[in-house]
């Protein structure tokens, strides 16, 4: 027993030491990249250093799994070759380790994030960096000279705790004790590799904010975690700047009126609000009657779409202007370590305050994260609200008293503010409070009573308001984040799936009216910096509704296809050619494909379409999703 427990203790030394390090690495990359951090201060770096550790771990333990294998083995502690071979084995794998981490040293001064599993596209399927390898040495020899002395640390460590080891027990003995306590040690590295026992593993994008977020991370674990990922491929469909003709993601500010700074912003996403539950937007009666008398009072989008099917779609899209192109919902994707901006990190630049809430527990979807990337200074879940006698029992807390708890937070909050919130009652299995019981109708699909709930839910929300100092200086959007069950046909097809509310209201605006429109989630974003005349360039996927000199489109995925909205027209195009084309106006069961048949339509949605995905392929690739 004692010889596996030295073997034990002996293992986590050599763990130890390569932790040690794996934290010089970030050290060598924080000194080479020193003018990017510089105005951090010191406490985001010191925690950038201390919460990499979790990712340092997680990647050691997966990169050196070969090593922890053999180490369990009693004769590569007991003869002199079979010795060797687990040094080789610790030295050459750490040497990998450190590698990619010294690459990217020099490599995020042009890329701004850590490199992800496409590198080696770059390395085995060009030639490139046969081409400029040798002048990369020469360049950055000091990063060359750093991976030997880390090589060298590694091999002089792994010696210095060899004594360690004695031998006190039979063969037979060795090895029943090594398996037991390979497996004991397997099931603690499997928590290791995942980052702790909470519920979702270790994401990219736990790394924190934009500015540390490459600090904290590590460059082999960005590799692994981003292996088998598809993500988008680069596509030419125009050469030069020719498709910026027909679309660009760069939005420049008119520069016509001062920006306001008068004025709050408040993001309220429904989730699951499909357009057929809400009456105003339909000639029958929906299961919102308090949405349907605010929409009398608002500005009004009723060509409206969302950009995706899921709440990990949604929210990017309605905050950050960013949809979701691709077969992995940004906040998972390869991408997620971009540099973004969004509604709050756009006006905080203003002085603007910024929160996002959502009742669910903190780390549900990642919104937590994905929250603080996208600049929000602050962030209020289940945790934050600390009062489970609301828990539904499933997602989180009920929306009546979570956006209570909102509004009350807003309060205490310094204006002028952005304040975004995501509701779950809505959801599967749609809770509803045990004191409403008996009070709102069962309706036609389960979702309905939850609807009809959060729907009450927001007019407490809004009579709460009413009564602050900030409601009449503010801006309020409600949207959904995707749509849900759907009991009439249309709202079943690729059109109406995809058909969300727009609602803006703002006493202070006077915001009134209603517009056909083709308008989408990311919409939301430009339309509110439109409204405080923003006067910054900036990066949005989608348009102002009120700017008269765009194209008006709607694009996102659906069914494995590329897919554009505009006009009365839906084109879904799978990268190479048009499949579907239909006039939904005229056809709403969309009976009636178009395809070939309507060659000046289908051109005009195809150019529009390929410069999209152009372009959103392109800035993801190349991390241009921010004006840098």
């Amino acid at each position: 027993m004692r010889f596996v427990l030295n073997t034990v203790w002996l293992l986590l030394l050599r763990l130890l030491a390569g932790m040690v390090l794996l934290t010089l690495c970030r050290f060598l990359f924080l000194l080479n990249n020193f003018d990017f951090y510089y105005k951090v201060p010191r406490t985001e770096v010191a925690e950038a250093f201390l919460f990499g550790l979790r990712f340092d771990l997680s990647a050691m333990l997966i990169c050196l799994s070969p090593f922890i294998v053999l180490h369990f083995i009693p004769v590569f502690h007991q003869q002199p070759k079979p010795k060797k071979v687990l040094q080789y084995f610790y030295v050459l794998l750490l040497t990998l380790m450190f590698f990619f981490n010294l690459v990217d040293t020099v490599y995020f001064k042009f890329t701004f994030t850590r490199s992800t599993a496409d590198i080696f596209k770059l390395v085995f399927v060009s030639n490139d960096m046969a081409i400029v390898g040798p002048s990369i040495i020469i360049d950055f020899w000091y990063i060359v000279a750093g991976w030997m002395m880390l090589i060298y640390l590694s091999y002089k460590l792994f010696l210095k705790t060899e004594k360690l080891i004695k031998q006190t027990e039979g063969a037979t003995r060795q090895y029943i004790y090594s398996i037991v306590f390979l497996l004991l040690f397997t099931a603690c590295s499997v928590i290791g590799i995942r980052g702790g026992l909470q519920y979702k593993p270790l994401n990219m994008l736990d790394a924190g904010g934009q500015q540390t977020s490459a600090l904290t991370l590590n460059t082999p674990y960005t590799l692994i975690n981003t292996a088998g990922m598809t993500g988008v491929k680069s596509v030419n469909y125009f050469p030069g700047k020719t498709g910026e003709y027909f679309f660009t993601a760069v939005t420049k500010p008119k520069e016509t009126e001062p920006f306001r700074s008068d004025l709050n912003v408040v993001v309220i996403i429904v989730e699951s609000l499909s357009k057929e539950y809400v009456g105003y937007l339909n000639s029958f009666k929906g299961y919102t009657p308090f949405l349907d008398s605010l929409c009398a009072e608002s500005f009004v989008f009723t060509n409206a779409y969302a950009n995706g099917k899921k709440s990990i779609e949604g929210v990017p899209a309605v905050l950050a202007s960013l949809p979701t192109l691709m077969h992995d919902p940004f906040i998972t994707s390869k991408y997620n370590g971009n540099q973004i901006n969004s509604i709050a990190s756009l006006l905080k630049k203003k002085g603007y305050s910024t929160a996002f809430y959502h009742g669910a527990k903190n780390g549900s979807m990642a919104f937590n994260a994905f929250a603080e990337k996208a600049g929000f200074e602050n962030y209020y879940g289940r945790n934050e609200y600390n009062n489970d006698t609301h828990y539904d029992g499933n997602w989180g807390i009920y929306d009546e008293e979570f956006l209570h708890y909102f509004a009350n937070g807003l309060s205490n909050t310094k204006q002028p503010f952005v304040g975004a919130l995501f509701t779950l009652s809505s959801h599967h299995p749609y809770p509803i409070p045990d004191k409403y019981k008996g009070k709102f109708p069962e309706g036609e699909l389960p979702i309905h009573k939850s609807v009809l709930y959060t729907d009450y839910a927001l007019k407490q929300f809004f009579a709460t308001a009413s009564k602050t100092d900030w409601f009449n200086k503010t801006i309020f959007v409600i949207t959904a984040d995707h749509t849900s069950l759907a009991l009439r046909p249309f709202y079943q097809n690729c059109v109406g799936a995809m058909s969300v509310p727009i609602i803006m209201y703002s006493p202070a605006l006077n915001l009134k009216g209603k517009s056909n429109v083709v308008t989408q989630q990311t919409d939301i974003m430009p339309a509110i910096l439109d409204l405080l005349n923003y006067d910054e360039p900036y990066i949005a996927f989608g348009k102002s509704p009120f700017d008269s000199t765009v194209t008006h489109s709607a694009f996102t995925r659906y069914d494995q296809l590329y897919q554009i909205i505009e006009e009365n027209h839906v084109l879904q195009f799978d990268g190479d050619k048009t499949i579907n084309l239909y006039n939904f106006k005229n056809d709403s069961m969309l009976t009636n494909n178009l395809a070939g048949r309507n060659s000046g339509k289908q051109l005009q949605l195809e150019n529009r379409l390929k410069a999209f995905i152009q372009d959103y392929n392109h800035r993801l690739i190349n991390n241009m999703t921010e004006i840098k």
